[in-house]
């Protein structure tokens, strides 16, 4: 049995042809009867309400693969053989929305009937208050849910028990953004992590079906320092001991933040969401960190720790903010433009739902990304154009898209067009 995979924490793994056809629209706890064609992707729509978990499996004779997408084309589930026999089969907690299930078989000679079922059933959270304990009772692998109102800081949460737990935290919008198995005590589960004012869901259950037995979840809340950008902040590291800063940034800037000290110091930066979006060890002066990363609009949280537990002593944190500088384009059109080494080129295209195209023309070695309206990295490409051009070809729902053109080196200097089509 393959385990099912859960929602995700860092990275986003984008359709790549799945809405190209339409999808079918099937109610929950109705079956639908279909034929599967070797790998050729069928998919369903389906409307989940508030505070249900979607199930959703085959029932065939040939062997069956099956994806979960978001309302954002994000896949946030896979599984093989979690079915009977070589079935797949999928249950995942989710937000309200309409999600699309992806159905396929193993290899292109999996063609044959197959029965899929979805299900929606209730979802039960018990609201607890940080700082206090809370005692239950492990059910296997059962989940229990427990929904936790924070402020901006560090979250931490860890069990007590005799049996070994499993524990995740998802946020408010149904996206995991940590997980652990043995970082407590013994077998016990542990999570430390930053995150922005808001509600949490913890997750716990054991490892296996026979870790049955009392355990104590404990859940602690600590503070963020408020910051503004374009003022140092002075502290003293305390090893890998994690201070957190929080900071706004306005629409259309670039978030730029820098460590000075003479210890090794170690950054990484945080979405609204909780989700890492950026890691830096020594890219500043000497052993500092430094991560200079385009953001949309919103509240950041900037996390400075020291190498190893000896890293300790003053530093001072900058924040700075830069404008970003993004040109608005027309699909169909090409635009012609200097390259100027490493340095990022912004571009601005609204598409329909289809295929976006976009690669480059030029003698110098380009780099491409292509960002969604949320400021996500949907693709990445270096090489697959022409000689050492990049281009990328991906499915996407109706949006507005960025695309960031660069070098690949900071000698990569001159002249290039980028072609943008949809289909």
């Amino acid at each position: 049995m393959k385990k099912i995979s859960g929602l995700f924490f860092f990275g986003i793994v984008i359709i790549s042809f799945a809405f190209a056809q339409a999808a079918i629209t099937i109610t929950p706890g109705r079956a639908h009867n279909a034929t599967l064609q070797g790998t050729t992707e069928q998919l369903y729509s389906v409307r989940v309400p508030d505070g249900r978990r979607l199930i959703a499996y085959t029932e065939s004779s040939l062997d069956t693969v099956m994806r979960i997408y978001n309302e954002q084309g994000e896949e946030i589930a896979f599984d093989d053989d979690s079915g009977t026999d070589y079935n797949a089969r999928i249950s995942i907690r989710v937000p309200a929305g309409t999600y699309t299930i992806g159905v396929r078989g193993y290899g292109s000679n999996h063609v044959g009937p197959y029965t899929l079922h979805v299900l929606t059933e209730a979802v039960v959270i018990t609201n607890i208050t940080a700082g206090r304990v809370h005692n239950a009772t492990l059910q296997g692998t059962t989940e229990q849910l427990y929904n936790v109102r924070v402020p901006a800081g560090r979250l931490i949460a860890y069990t007590e028990s005799n049996v070994d737990t499993v524990m995740r935290i998802y946020n408010a919008q149904g996206v995991q953004i940590a997980f652990d198995d043995d970082s407590g005590t013994d077998l016990n589960a542990r999570i430390s992590i930053p995150v922005p004012a808001g509600t949490y869901t913890i997750e716990v259950r054991g490892y296996g079906s026979g870790d049955t037995g009392p355990y104590t979840l404990h859940t602690l809340s600590e503070p963020v320092t408020t910051i503004s950008a374009g003022r140092p902040h002075n502290a003293t590291l305390q090893g890998t001991a994690e201070q957190l800063y929080s900071v706004r940034v306005p629409a259309g800037r670039r978030l730029i933040a820098y460590t000075e000290s003479n210890t090794d110091t170690v950054m990484r930066i945080y979405n609204e969401q909780g989700e890492e979006i950026a890691f830096d060890d020594d890219s500043g002066v000497d052993l500092n960190a430094r991560i200079n990363v385009r953001v949309p609009e919103g509240t950041y949280t900037i996390e400075v720790r020291g190498y190893g537990d000896s890293h300790v002593g003053p530093y001072t944190l900058h924040v700075l903010t830069e404008a970003v500088v993004i040109t608005t384009i027309t699909a169909g059109s090409v635009h012609n433009a200097t390259l100027l080494g490493t340095t990022e080129q912004l571009y601005s295209v609204r598409v329909p739902a289809g295929r976006l195209t976009a690669y480059t023309e030029s003698n110098v070695d380009t780099v491409m990304r292509i960002y969604n309206s949320q400021g996500k990295q949907i693709a990445f490409d270096d090489d697959s154009g022409t000689g050492y051009n990049a281009r990328i070809d991906i499915v996407v729902p109706a949006g507005t898209y960025t695309i960031e053109i660069r070098g690949y080196g900071s000698g990569d200097e001159g002249p290039y067009t980028l072609h943008v089509l949809t289909q």
